[in-house]
């Protein structure tokens, strides 16, 4: 680094004795321990005197101190305890960030269920207010096979079973029978494809009468079926029949949510979405405008139905109910010469209906384990039920061995 004797001067260094050393050194001249440990401390003292004039001379021309192995040491032990600084604090952020994402869903949640409560509330409330009923079904799916060739045979031997079993008196009647149509309203077009059902009765008590129903069947838990709003529009409220009904099949019990209004035009085609709409507003809760789209109607099928109302006392209490058959013919014709031809009918149900005393009450569960264990049981045990008879079999065997 010095190129002559005169920097060394200046330095105040003995070039002498450097000399001297770097010429030991080139020739490896043995010397012993007390020189050679005098002579590294000499070259240490000397080397550390020139980094110190080396930083001297860096300072003055870069006006920063040179860095020494020493600094480069503690600045990388500074960054590291900024580094550990920094770290802590974006993991901080990030758990305060998580914290306040945890409150906030926390509060939706919190604020989404009191708003379902509410909800909840005000259906119930609106249940009352519309006469929504709370009633209860037993059904029966009858063997077109032994229904003919004699129906009305057939019934009254099965409407005598029903007296025996339930302490009634009901006589069938001609009188009492309905001859009717029904087709099926296809409403995807209108957002939601719901099952609405419009019957036309062409003879019989209701004749010159059509109704319009829909339906949602085989909902598992009756809370759901309470919170689906099907009521009618105020057009057709005082010509309604609202229901929430428990269904009680042999291998199954399930809820069903019905409304029915019967319409002031016989045997009517509805075309576009509106025609349903103005009927059942709060099922069609659609933000489009859906109500010109073109909707279909099936062809109508005939139907045989005949229905009788009647009360019992149970445990003192009286109930009112209505019992019912239902057959589907595959033509008119067959519907009303099934008791002088053999025809069979396609299918076939009979089924119990018990009513509340009002809309804000239920049914007593004393009435209906009556109904369910000494008359419904009792008749599946004696006609059965087509498609159902391992169920029947499995009760009927377990009651047996009871």
């Amino acid at each position: 680094m010095f190129d002559d004797d005169e920097e060394f001067d200046d330095l105040g260094l003995d070039i002498k004795n450097i000399k001297e050393l770097d010429y030991l050194e080139e020739d490896d001249i043995e010397e012993d321990d007390d020189k050679k440990n005098e002579r590294l401390s000499l070259t240490e003292g000397i080397k550390e005197e020139i980094e110190i004039e080396e930083e001297k001379e860096h300072e003055k021309k870069y006006k920063v101190p040179k860095p020494t192995i020493r600094n480069i040491y503690e600045e990388e032990y500074e960054n590291s305890k900024l580094y550990k600084i920094g770290f802590f604090l974006v993991n901080n952020r990030l758990r305060v960030f998580c914290n306040s994402l945890i409150f906030v869903f926390f509060v939706l949640f919190l604020v989404s269920f009191i708003v379902a409560v509410i909800f909840q509330i005000k259906q119930v409330r609106n249940n009352d207010v519309n006469n929504i009923l709370n009633t209860v079904e037993y059904q029966i799916q009858l063997y077109p096979k032994f229904v003919a060739p004699d129906r009305d045979t057939y019934i009254r031997a099965f409407i005598s079973d029903f007296n025996e079993y339930a302490g009634t008196d009901i006589q069938y009647h001609l009188s009492d029978v309905n001859l009717r149509t029904q087709s099926e309203i296809e409403t995807s077009a209108c957002g939601k494809n719901l099952d609405l059902r419009l019957r036309s009765y062409i003879d019989g008590p209701d004749k010159g009468k059509s109704t319009l129903d829909i339906k949602k069947g085989e909902v598992a838990i009756y809370a759901i079926a309470k919170r689906i709003e099907y009521q009618p529009s105020e057009e057709y409220a005082l010509n309604s029949f609202d229901k929430i009904e428990t269904d009680i099949h042999p291998c199954s019990t399930k809820y069903s949510r019905e409304c029915r209004v019967e319409i002031n035009t016989f045997q009517p085609l509805f075309k576009h979405c509106k025609d349903v709409i103005d009927i059942f507003p709060s099922a069609f809760n659609f933000p489009t405008d859906i109500s010109e789209r073109p909707i279909s109607q099936t062809t109508p099928r005939s139907w045989y139905q005949y229905k009788k109302k009647d009360s019992v006392k149970i445990d003192g209490t009286s109930v009112d109910f209505d019992i019912e058959f239902t057959l589907e013919y595959r033509s008119f014709g067959d519907c009303l010469n099934a008791n002088t031809l053999p025809v069979y009918p396609v299918q076939g149900e009979f089924s119990i209906r018990l009513f509340p005393s009002s809309t804000s009450s239920n049914i007593k569960s004393s009435i209906v384990d009556f109904f369910n264990d000494e008359v419904y049981w009792k008749l599946l045990e004696k006609y059965h039920s087509d498609g159902n008879e391992y169920c029947i079999q499995q009760h009927l065997n377990i009651t047996s061995t009871d």
